[in-house]
């Protein structure tokens, strides 16, 4: 994905890849994969742990500039929200108790964003999140939310030079923001989910878009028919016809 070969070019010399090797969680050959995202798995697994590393840190952060008796307050709100998943978790979102919490959190961020080191950071944090939002949108065929998030990520692929994405992704967003208008029919097949593959019914959260679709399955056929059409060859002694051996060994 092009989002996270972004992230890679604007972190990977701040100090994010040193992070990733020091702590173990890749190892000094796969790091460049993970900074370009060309290893997509590997690459969104340690973009969330960087990322859930960074908001304990920042959480952290923030109950140390707090009174004592607020800081116990916000600790059982944190508490109740993890007990309450997932029956009563979006009732406790609902809360004047989660939304006071998050309201002093807002404002410690705002704040903190005075500072350099901290505001480069949070948009790191802020990134990632839009980043799992658009895979999130994926797996659960959110049309809306696809859009949204590639309205986003839009701009950041001006700000570091990925090219083809400047130019068609612009393109890409009016024309699907314009179906309702031009095909109708075409944009409820997709706000149905029908731009993501389910490929299978056992579990939810699980679609595919389309083109790592066709690289999971055709693709991978055909390049794995190929190998061992190649290797069959290579290794497989074809018998002679009758008497061609001879004829050859005469000349």
């Amino acid at each position: 994905m092009t989002a996270l070969a972004c992230i890679g070019k604007r972190f990977q010399d701040a100090g994010f890849q040193d992070v990733l090797i020091e702590a173990g969680v890749v190892a000094t050959g796969s790091v460049t994969g993970v900074m370009n995202g060309h290893n997509y798995n590997r690459s969104v697994r340690c973009h969330k742990l960087m990322a859930e590393a960074l908001h304990r840190l920042r959480w952290q952060s923030f109950l140390s500039t707090l009174e004592e008796q607020k800081r116990q307050q916000f600790k059982k709100v944190v508490s109740s929200l993890q007990a309450s998943y997932p029956r009563e978790f979006d009732t406790q979102l609902e809360g004047s108790a989660y939304k006071a919490m998050m309201a002093r959190y807002g404002d410690f961020i705002k704040e903190g964003k005075n500072n350099a080191t901290f505001a480069f950071w949070c948009s790191y944090l802020e990134m990632i999140g839009n980043i799992l939002l658009f895979i999130r949108a994926t797996r659960e065929g959110d049309w809306k939310l696809h859009l949204a998030t590639v309205r986003v990520l839009l701009p950041w692929m001006f700000a570091y030079d990925r090219t083809n994405y400047s130019r068609y992704l612009p393109v890409y967003w009016l024309e699907m923001k314009k179906l309702p208008i031009t095909n109708p029919f075409i944009h409820d097949e997709l706000v149905k989910g029908h731009f993501a593959v389910q490929r299978q019914d056992t579990h939810g959260f699980a679609g595919v878009a389309c083109d790592m679709t066709i690289e999971q399955t055709a693709n991978r056929d055909s390049k794995t028919k190929t190998k061992e059409v190649l290797k069959a060859s290579q290794t497989t002694k074809v018998p002679p016809i009758d008497g061609s051996e001879a004829t050859m060994k005469e000349h």
